[in-house]
């Protein structure tokens, strides 16, 4: 389970993933800027720990698993180490 920030932009990405550096790898191979590494949640429930963080920032959605959030919701997801 990670979360991961496009550059400097304020989009936001939620995603499971069991390789975070292959996949954040794959995904900047898409887009204009690289993906960092802002947080990760070691779960052996990642597609329900996905779907609480989804549902939870279901309104700053903007697309798919990517995100607006606030630096309030990136600390609550930093509050996260193991689940």
């Amino acid at each position: 389970m990670a979360l991961m920030k496009i550059g400097r932009e304020k989009r936001d990405k939620i995603g499971r993933t069991n390789l975070i550096e292959r996949r954040a790898s794959e995904i900047s191979s898409l887009l204009p800027a690289e993906l960092e590494l802002v947080h990760a949640i070691r779960t052996d429930d990642a597609s329900g720990i996905e779907s609480y963080w989804h549902n939870r920032f279901k309104a700053k959605n903007t697309k798919g698993e990517w995100f607006t959030l606030s630096l309030d919701d990136i600390r609550a997801f930093k509050k996260l180490k193991f689940i």
